[in-house]
């Protein structure tokens, strides 16, 4: 099954011919097949809704969930399907006997991607607004954890060879352990990555590179090979003046290496961010809060390197960013009505002593 303009087209696996054109709701998206009803679900994006097909190639049910939904994962230990809704911020869940929405699950900002974890019986979330991942238990539908500093993440899919989950970022893949969800590995890939799968039946995963039409197919073997030689990351690390981390600091790059995209993120509450699987070369990145002086820095990233570029900021209180001049921690304009003051306060004192 494949969407196309609002239809779900159901192509014969035996001879390639197309047997069904299903309407459904507006910019389909997500399809997932639930074994269990053995029932089809497809996210509707623009109309806020999730289609059900049946055997027959029927929409016998079309469920209401959040705004945008546009990833869908099965969960056949609990009978239910996960979808994300981009404009939610939220994570629906469908009971497929009921064909209902039983729970609504917060995430982070721009949840797309979703993978069911049979190992952990957890559900894997890619918040690509938020630069996280949220790990869901499907025992109680509540966030478990939540995995930090993966940069726009989108895909996701697990691995049940290896027990890890492969979630596609901004410059390739990252591969986290379900153990501890920590990330063990990066791999690079082509431009823009973006949709991903696994093939179980040779722990390989596939990769779609959206600006230059390749698919990058890895061994799930490379997790477990030391990937530093092969990655490079650059850490901006903004600080105030008296060395205190910011968080919450817009980063972003005025200028980077040619063929590489502009890099843009937030800081933690370590006053970092870190951008991964970057290219080689000379980068030129800003940092600004609220309140202070917007500050500069510069680095340059080489192969298997990790870059650490500091930023400090000056407070726009401290004279920072004040207009050039003046008396500290007063604007010019201050300062020139105080010293004509002064000129008027003595001019008045001669004369009247004269």
């Amino acid at each position: 099954m494949a969407c196309a303009a609002g239809s779900v087209v159901v192509v014969s696996d035996k001879d390639s011919h197309i047997v069904a054109n299903i309407n459904v709701g507006s910019y389909c998206n997500g399809i997932a097949y639930d074994s269990g009803m053995k029932e089809v679900y497809v996210t509707n994006t623009r109309s806020g809704t999730v289609s059900v097909i049946d055997r027959n190639n029927k929409v016998i049910a079309t469920i209401t969930v959040g705004k945008s939904p546009t990833g869908v994962a099965y969960d056949p230990g609990m009978g239910e399907v996960f979808v994300t809704n981009a404009d939610s911020k939220t994570v629906s869940v469908i009971s497929d006997s009921k064909r209902e929405v039983i729970a609504t699950v917060n995430v982070d900002a721009d949840p797309t991607g979703v993978a069911y974890d049979s190992g952990k019986h957890e559900v894997f979330v890619a918040n690509s607004g938020y630069q996280t991942v949220s790990v869901i238990s499907d025992s109680n539908n509540t966030v478990v954890a939540t995995i930090t500093k993966i940069l726009s993440p989108s895909g996701v899919a697990y691995d049940s060879g290896k027990g890890q989950v492969w979630v596609v970022d901004y410059a390739g893949v990252s591969v986290i352990s379900d153990n501890n969800n920590q990330v063990v590995a990066r791999v690079g890939t082509g431009q823009s990555p973006y949709g991903i799968a696994y093939d179980s039946g040779k722990g390989e995963i596939f990769v779609t590179n959206t600006d230059d039409g390749t698919v990058s197919m890895i061994s799930d073997t490379f997790s477990t090979q030391k990937p530093t030689q092969t990655t490079s990351s650059l850490v901006v690390n903004v600080k105030d003046s008296s060395g205190a981390a910011l968080s919450g600091a817009t980063v972003s790059s005025t200028s980077q290496p040619s063929g590489q995209n502009a890099l843009s993120g937030t800081t933690g509450s370590d006053g970092s961010v870190t951008f991964s699987g970057v290219a080689q070369g000379s980068y030129t990145v800003q940092a600004s809060k609220s309140g202070y002086v917007t500050g500069s820095g510069t680095g340059s990233v080489a192969a298997g390197v990790t870059v650490n570029v500091n930023i400090a900021l000056q407070s726009q209180q401290s004279g920072g960013g004040g207009g050039g001049g003046g008396v500290p921690g007063f604007p010019v304009e201050a300062t020139v009505l105080g010293i004509i003051l002064i000129v008027v306060v003595l001019s008045v004192r001669k004369r009247s002593s004269s």
